[in-house]
């Protein structure tokens, strides 16, 4: 697409850094070429946010996308956000319109079709998620399943996860939390008491706990083993 860049050409792109590996240019180009638009889509790459918005206002680009780093620090240089970005403090695409700069979040909407694929389901709504994984996610993995947790609970599911101070199950209770705390439902595998303190202090709020005082003379890998499986039976998993 860029040879065929003239006056009349509409500019995109990606921004973050260090953005050393991204299909988005490929993609969207292809997508403009099969649908006649004169257009393109650019990365460009931005240590600090304002250098993306400066190189955009510069180059005229219409909009971007935003990947890692920038998805929380893009928040103040917005004058307007959508209502999912304000929920969940992540905006993934910034829009140009007239003199102000427009955030939004396609995320949520993509993380659902994608999952309904997978499931081969025409949608989500009205059903029990269980979202439950492991500690030791990398920060952006966390962001994306606190987002689809928003997402699930937006479109009247309920997600059951269990307890974490950090990763999968902390991340869906986040989300969860953020979008309607009654639709949230966390099984312990033994007693909030035996729960570490950062764990205990995650759950003030949750109206729906379910303990396990049954349990409170396990090892917590044997209790946990059980507490997994409770919350996998008869609902839609979807582990990290």
């Amino acid at each position: 697409n860029f040879r065929l860049i003239d006056e009349n050409t509409k500019l995109y792109g990606i921004t973050g850094y260090p953005l050393a590996i991204t299909d988005s240019p490929k993609i969207h180009n292809k997508g403009y070429r099969d649908h006649g638009m004169n257009a393109a889509y650019i990365p460009f790459r931005a240590k600090k946010i304002e250098e993306a918005f400066e190189f955009a206002d510069e180059m005229g680009i219409s909009g971007f996308s935003v990947t890692i780093p920038h998805k929380e620090a893009i928040l103040p240089d917005l004058q307007q956000v959508s209502a999912i970005v304000g929920e969940i403090g992540a905006c993934n695409t910034a829009v140009k319109q007239k003199d102000a700069w427009i955030g939004f979040n396609t995320d949520a909407g993509g993380l659902q079709r994608a999952i309904c694929d997978f499931l081969n389901v025409k949608n989500l709504a009205r059903k029990k998620v269980a979202i439950i994984g492991s500690r030791n996610l990398p920060i952006t993995h966390q962001q994306i399943i606190e987002i689809l947790s928003y997402a699930l609970v937006i479109q009247g599911n309920t997600v059951i996860t269990s307890g974490g101070s950090s990763g999968t199950n902390a991340a869906a209770i986040r989300g969860a939390m953020k979008a309607n705390p009654d639709k949230l439902r966390v099984i312990l595998p033994q007693t909030i008491g035996q729960q570490p303190s950062d764990v205990q202090d995650q759950l003030i709020g949750v109206p729906n706990i379910i303990e396990h005082p049954d349990r409170s003379m396990m090892t917590l890998a044997d209790a946990s083993r059980i507490c997994n499986r409770e919350i996998t039976l008869a609902v839609y998993t979807i582990s990290f």
